[in-house]
């Protein structure tokens, strides 16, 4: 399985732990795990800003649509993937 791991960017900025920890756990189970280092913000800080987040959007669709499982360690970004990219791109 390709799994990948998505840090969102406030977990990079204010506990950058969090993604050092996930790996090590996912090592720790034998479980490969790889990282996009052309990743970026996913877009939710961006909501209200039609283009910009329509872009965002874009970006990470085109990067992890290849990935069997993406592992995002931020509930609030889960969401924002899973249930917003629709309602934004139907928006904008």
């Amino acid at each position: 399985m390709r799994r990948s791991l998505f840090i969102a960017c406030c977990n990079n900025a204010l506990e950058s732990e969090t993604g050092r920890a996930e790996v090590q756990l996912q090592e720790q189970r034998g479980v490969p795990l790889g990282f996009r280092s052309q990743q970026t913000c996913c877009g939710q800080m961006h909501t209200g800003f039609g283009w910009e987040v329509l872009a965002q959007i874009e970006h990470y669709v085109y990067l992890y649509q290849n990935a069997e499982l993406v592992l995002i360690p931020s509930s609030s970004y889960v969401k924002m993937i899973r249930d917003q990219y629709s309602i934004l791109i139907e928006v904008f």
